[in-house]
């Protein structure tokens, strides 16, 4: 864009090698760079998108200002490029000309008290440069950290596609700070509390922790002004919402945050804090502050001091990224008789007793299980992770928050737990306010989008009485149930489901769904990175007769079990399983590399794979249609050469193929230009059965 100075390859620009992780060697300045008091005779343009002063570095992995470090670092955006994939590295020093000209401009734009006049500019420029979705930080940090920023949502993988159009200067795309020493950077106008708070990184404030060894933290000691900023050892934290025994948090009394986090769309919000007490979760200590949700994914408070008990504000480790739970949520947590599932794919509670029996359209259940996958049954746990389309028919009771495929072993917590008296039953009956009945509510927060089958509301034996919350039963559009509601409340839906017109005993069953998807646990939306050794993948209903597909490492795909064998067979193999084998070969990607893989049921791949199949002359007579796509990638895996073989192999061999050239070590670096549809590096083989493939 304009906003950038120029930086092609001249006579006077300088390049970085292609090298992964490598450097620029060092760049003198004419005249000493002042950086907040430090003074530096000399650059470093680290090719994973930073500068260093004292020495070059290969980290790819950015660290998370604060760091804490010994070195004073700036970041463009610091992440895992690679310019031997694609791009350049650029650096180039201006002692004269329009440059310096262009710079006195700009600066004095934004700081106008200073009349400032450039004598030196230095660039450096990554441009079009390839990179691996993996963390990323933008901004600056200073040796143990007494400086330090960073540029909202550089710091998210989803968000820094947005950095193009942020900007603390009222210039899209541009941030400029004041390093020298003096005033700090100018932040966005007007006062944006987002960027101008103080850090509190004190452990002993988590809800864990239970020591107050040698002496209690009392909050009425520490003198709050402003707006601050929670962490835990330095990971991104947050004020509870959970009612906190006495005790915890290195204090006497907890403080935790009532009426729930805001969005970043509710700008500052007004929210109160107080101490669980005598049973009652906010029953002492009420005490006004201020919240705020920041596009960095993170929130800041302006805290007060509290008196008269010792006490301290409570944090746990945030999982906010862009959204939070909103204000309808009841409390839930780790704390106070609370119950947390056992991470477990495809797993349950066990059988949840109750006081008095749950009336659901005249069935009497004294007892819920609470299924790992989002729903409830009553006669027994379930694992079904395809959730039932309904009406099923069926001979069960359901409520289902959010039926999907859930994995509580890789991120997040399942909890549960009864009321019988104190505050939520008064909220119950606050939001009810119905008369004596069995009610559900069901609270949706922010919802990832998935490809698995989904399903929300509830159904009954036989299906006399079943509801689909509309939207619930489409992956792409559960991202709207935090908006949607029956009872105008966004996020909100409510049933009556006692069956009955007489009045029974106050029964509420209540389900509350905040999830992310697989997609989000890794590189937000982009491929999976497979990083376990040997792992495998099911794909739900897919792979042929297959349940389940296995990506094995080493360059093949297995559909009966994983398989960690690193030499290949030499097909036909006779052997008793199916294999496709794009190279198979002793492949590490402890060394180097990536393996991604990916399930496509809809959007531009499906398409492009359509065509493509119809372009090949050899199939142009199938009329084909893809529903459903599978990649598996090897990027830049190190390998050993030694054997290899590539095409596929059947059970017992009675169909197989190998590619020619690929079972040969020196041939292999030819696969790229053979082809058996006039394309060059790719093979194209239809594997159902109806005709043999095209040799």
């Amino acid at each position: 864009p304009g906003i950038f100075y120029s930086y092609a390859s001249t006579a006077e620009s300088s390049i970085n090698a292609p090298s992964d992780d490598g450097s620029s060697s060092s760049v003198q300045p004419p005249t000493p760079f002042l950086f907040f008091g430090n003074k530096y005779q000399q650059i470093y343009v680290n090719n994973n998108g930073f500068l260093t002063f004292s020495q070059s570095s290969s980290q790819y992995d950015p660290d998370s200002f604060p760091a804490f470090k010994n070195q004073d670092t700036i970041a463009g955006l610091w992440t895992d490029l690679d310019n031997r994939e694609k791009g350049l590295v650029y650096y180039r020093q201006y002692t004269n000309g329009s440059i310096l000209q262009r710079a006195t401009q700009d600066i004095n734009s934004y700081f106008s008290n200073l009349t400032f006049n450039a004598s030196w500019v230095f660039t450096a420029t990554w441009n079009k440069v390839a990179y691996y979705n993996l963390t990323s930080t933008a901004g600056y940090d200073t040796v143990n950290s007494n400086y330090y920023f960073v540029i909202p949502g550089s710091n998210s993988g989803s968000s820094i596609t947005n950095l193009n159009s942020s900007s603390n200067v009222n210039v899209p795309g541009r941030w400029a700070f004041r390093v020298d020493g003096g005033p700090k950077p100018i932040a966005a106008s007007p006062f944006d509390p987002c960027y101008s708070y103080t850090i509190l990184d004190q452990s002993w404030r988590s809800v864990y922790n239970t020591t107050f060894y040698p002496y209690l933290n009392c909050d009425y000691n520490f003198n709050f002004v402003g707006w601050y900023r929670f962490l835990l050892d330095g990971q991104n934290a947050q004020m509870t919402e959970q009612c906190i025994p006495v005790y915890h948090c290195g204090s006497y009394v907890s403080l935790h945050l009532d009426g729930g986090h805001p969005t970043i769309a509710d700008g500052v919000v007004n929210r109160k804090t107080c101490v669980f007490w005598n049973n009652i979760c906010c029953n002492a200590e009420i005490i006004p502050i201020r919240v705020k949700a920041c596009l960095g994914g993170y929130y800041v408070y302006e805290l007060v001091q509290p008196t008269p008990y010792c006490s301290a504000y409570c944090a746990e480790v945030s999982s906010f990224t862009t959204l939070a739970e909103p204000g309808i949520f009841y409390s839930y947590g780790p704390m106070v008789e609370n119950t947390i599932n056992a991470p477990s794919d495809d797993g349950s509670s066990s059988s949840v007793q109750l006081p008095t029996p749950f009336l659901f359209f005249g069935n009497k259940h004294q007892q819920i299980y609470v299924n790992n996958n989002g729903f409830l049954t009553f006669s027994q746990s379930s694992s079904q992770y395809d959730p039932d389309s309904f009406p099923a028919f069926k001979n069960q009771d359901i409520i289902a928050g959010l039926w999907t495929d859930l994995d509580n072993r890789e991120k997040g917590q399942i909890y549960y737990r009864q009321y019988t008296n104190g505050s939520i039953l008064q909220k119950a009956t606050q939001d009810i306010n119905s008369g004596n009945y069995s009610f559900i509510l069901m609270n949706y927060a922010g919802i990832a989008a998935t490809e698995h089958p989904v399903e929300a509301g509830y159904d009954t034996v036989n299906s006399s009485n079943y509801f689909v919350i509309p939207g619930s039963n489409n992956g792409s559009s559960i991202t709207k149930l935090n908006t949607s509601s029956n009872v105008n409340v966004p996020g909100r839906w409510a049933f009556r489901v006692d069956g009955e017109s007489k009045p029974i005993a106050e029964n509420t069953i209540g389900l509350q769904m905040k999830l992310i998807s697989y997609l989000d646990i890794t590189n937000m939306g982009h491929e999976d990175i497979l990083e376990k050794a040997q792992s495998h993948f099911r794909l739900r209903n897919r792979c042929g007769v297959y349940g389940r597909c296995n990506v094995n490492n080493n360059g093949f795909l297995t559909f009966s079990q994983s398989s960690s064998k690193f030499i290949p067979d030499s097909f036909p193999g006779f052997k008793n399983q199916d294999i496709i084998a794009g190279l198979w070969t002793d492949l590490d990607n402890r060394a180097k590399g990536q393996i991604y893989y990916r399930q496509y049921t809809s959007g531009s791949i499906l398409q492009r794979a359509t065509q493509d199949i119809n372009s090949f002359s050899n199939f142009s007579n199938l009329n084909f249609n893809a529903s459903w796509v599978f990649t598996a990638s090897w990027n830049n895996v190190a390998y050993y050469d030694k054997t290899s073989t590539a095409g596929y192999d059947t059970v017992n061999s009675s169909n197989y193929f190998v590619i020619p050239g690929s079972n040969s070590g020196s041939s292999i670096t030819k696969l790229n230009t053979s082809s058996n549809i006039n394309v060059p590096g790719r093979w194209a083989f239809r594997v159902d059965g109806e005709s043999k493939p095209i040799a």
